[in-house]
């Protein structure tokens, strides 16, 4: 059965550790012993990773997942949710909160979670069609590794650096570059693309 809903979720990375700064200095031929830039070039280096995950759903770096699920419709005797990000997860808790009640779920018996796919039975509380939230949380574990990622996180990054100004002409700011999204392809998740 199809479950619909909509979602929230916030991902807490400790620190990024995909790529090094210097990596980045490296790429962008910044002299490492110049330190005006350090603050600029890790913010970047930061926002390109968070937006390289978004984009292809696939956790660059280990940290915690906080999702809410609401608005859910669904037929059958199970509620279906994907959690964000391909990787592996551990400590999953979930639980449901109707009004002003929340209550925990237990794991193989009130939910079963499968890769990134969890199917919560309805049994496991009084199922209404209306108002119903469910919370997750999670350990992330970073599994993917892919040595053409730093080929398009590179490029992430330099596109960034190139539209820092405010005084771009004729160009958008956060727009990527077509060889950037030509390396991002391949990672891209099929149902970000519909």
């Amino acid at each position: 059965m199809q479950t619909y809903y909509s979602i929230e979720a916030t991902k807490t990375t400790p620190a990024w550790d995909y790529l090094t700064d210097a990596q980045v200095k490296n790429y962008l031929k910044q002299e490492a012993n110049v330190t005006a830039e350090n603050t600029l070039i890790t913010a970047l280096t930061n926002a390109a990773q968070s937006q390289f995950e978004q984009m292809t759903n696939r956790a660059l770096c280990d940290g915690t997942l906080s999702a809410r699920y609401y608005d859910i419709e669904s037929k059958g005797t199970q509620i279906d949710i994907t959690i964000p990000y391909r990787c592996t997860y551990s400590n999953i808790s979930i639980s449901y909160k109707y009004e002003n009640t929340t209550e925990a779920l237990v794991e193989n018996t009130d939910y079963y979670v499968n890769q990134n796919r969890i199917s919560i039975n309805k049994s496991a509380f009084n199922y209404v069609s209306t108002g119903i939230e469910i919370i997750l949380t999670a350990t992330l574990t970073a599994n993917f590794v892919d040595p053409n990622v730093e080929p398009a996180l590179y490029k992430m990054i330099a596109d960034l650096y190139n539209y820092r100004g405010n005084d771009v002409v004729g160009e958008s700011v956060g727009r990527l570059s077509n060889t950037t999204k030509f390396l991002l392809e391949p990672f891209m998740d099929v149902n970000q693309m519909i």
